[in-house]
Formats: C-alpha cells, structure tokens, sequence
C-alpha cells in the first residue's frame, strides 16, 4: 500500500522533477517516452535493501530522473552524434515510443566486459 502511494505522489504527479527530467527528454527526443515500472516486482525484488519502504518509491524515481536527464546530456552532446544517430535510427524502426523498462538485472562479474552498447549493433 505505502508503495502505490508513495508511487502517486513521487511518480505519477506531473509536477516533480522526474517528470520533468522526462519531459525534457520527449521535447527533444520528438518521440514519447514510456517507462514501464511494475512496482510490485521491484518492490519483490528490492525490499531487503529497504527497511523503510517510504523510501523505496522515492529513490526509484530518482534513478529514473537520473537516467533521463543522463540520456538528455548524451544526446544533446556533439560528441555523441554518431551514436545519437543509432539511437534515432532504432527508435524510428520499432515505432515512435521509447520503451523504458525499469527492472533489476545482475551487476556484471569483475573483468567482465562492458555492457552491450549500440556501438555492437
């Protein structure tokens, strides 16, 4: 229950900074931008860490903010044009929405490689 309300207050209110971090993104983008959150796996996933469930809705959204606001600066950023480019080129194939699951994955073992990157497509 804390998590639904603390979801209407720090998510789906339109006056918060991640919703503004995500509209700056779609006004430069030209596309709509969907972040999925399914808030009761999260929550599944992510409670031991939150002894304080008050403040598990709040730092989601934050994460969420932050990401909005990096992918802003990397996109608005010259040096960043070619993969800019890739980036706009995958959204127009799949449709005019980009989708952003917000999910947990596994950290990548130590020496691992990078994480996939639109530089391997």
């Amino acid at each position: 229950m804390k998590v639904r309300l603390g979801l209407r207050k720090h998510w789906e209110n339109p006056n918060t900074a991640a919703q503004d971090a995500l509209n700056t993104l779609i006004e430069l983008l030209g596309y709509q931008v969907h972040v999925e959150v399914d808030s009761a796996q999260l929550w599944s996933d992510l409670e031991k860490f939150y002894p304080d469930s008050e403040t598990f809705v709040p730092n989601i959204t934050t994460v969420i903010q932050t990401w909005a606001e990096c992918l802003t600066a990397r996109l608005q950023d010259d040096a960043n044009a070619v993969w800019t480019e890739k980036f706009l080129g995958m959204v127009t194939e799949r449709g005019t929405v980009v989708r952003a699951p917000v999910e947990v994955s596994l950290p990548l073992p130590l020496g691992a490689s990078d994480p996939p990157s639109l530089n391997n497509h």
